[in-house]
């Protein structure tokens, strides 16, 4: 269950505004905050003020509804990482809609739970030491999907503690790197260390 799914069910195609986007395009943060972006196509990473990584969404992905029911504003970037088509749906409407269909409400719930889960992951990763959460990172496939720039920032730490570490992996046999690629070589024993 995602919350795109909302878009249909909740007939919030007469209500939104499109915006095609190209790649680098930094998404207007005033126009989001009274506005739920829905991904069409595309990706977008999503950072804080200080320029820390928190998320990249990709088509199917909903950005600003976890504080949809609260005026609390939360302070993002959103910047097309290629090109993009947005759905821009006011905050007001969403909420009446979604107030007003059972369905659309359970969807809305069980995302919600989703990404409180995601948040505390994140949290337990970001108070590891570095070596453990970058075995982490590459134990669940996150490492391959970025670049090495992207992927330190998602792990709150340098670059150069980042290559550091992975040196130390693949030193140690448990690891091979080739470009972006990281293969793990003896998944027991990265699981253990």
């Amino acid at each position: 269950m995602n919350l795109y799914e909302l878009y249909d069910i909740l007939s919030l195609d007469e209500v939104s505004s499109a915006l095609e986007a190209r790649r680098g395009h930094l998404v207007d943060d005033v126009g989001t905050s009274s506005s739920a972006v829905f991904i069409r196509k595309g990706k977008v990473e999503v950072r804080s003020e200080s320029g820390v990584l928190l998320n990249v969404l990709s088509g199917g992905d909903v950005y600003g509804v976890s504080n949809l029911f609260s005026e609390e504003r939360l302070v993002t970037r959103l910047t097309c990482t290629e090109d993009s088509v947005l759905l821009f749906v006011p905050k007001e409407v969403l909420r009446t809609r979604l107030l007003a269909s059972e369905q659309a409400m359970v969807i809305y719930c069980s995302v919600l739970n989703s990404k409180l889960s995601f948040l505390l992951e994140r949290i337990a990763l970001l108070t590891l030491p570095v070596g453990e959460r970058v075995r982490r990172a590459i134990l669940a496939g996150k490492a391959d999907a970025v670049s090495r720039s992207q992927l330190a920032s998602y792990l709150a730490i340098g670059r150069s503690a980042l290559f550091k570490e992975l040196k130390r992996l693949e030193d140690e046999g448990l690891i091979r790197t080739e470009g972006r690629k990281i293969t793990v070589t003896d998944n027991d024993r990265l699981k253990e260390v």
